[in-house]
């Protein structure tokens, strides 16, 4: 109920077929986004490969050694 940004006292105030409407809406809402995060991880999967090799670059990374240096 939180995603329709209605307080749940005002819902347990309402006829049943405005609950189911809102529910519905939700779910509507829910399927939309639901598909554009589908189509976001499809266009992200073109640039995988480019992910992939600096990924690998990373893992192929040392850190310098550092200096020893004297305590006085």
């Amino acid at each position: 109920m939180i995603q329709g940004n209605q307080q749940t006292t005002t819902i347990d105030t309402w006829p049943y077929y405005e609950f189911e409407d809102y529910i519905r809406l939700l779910n509507a809402r829910n399927e939309e986004e639901k598909k554009a995060r589908e189509d976001s991880e499809k266009s992200q999967k073109g640039t995988s490969p480019d992910m992939n090799q600096m990924s690998k670059m990373a893992g192929n990374f040392k850190m310098p050694k550092m200096p020893n240096i004297p305590k006085m």
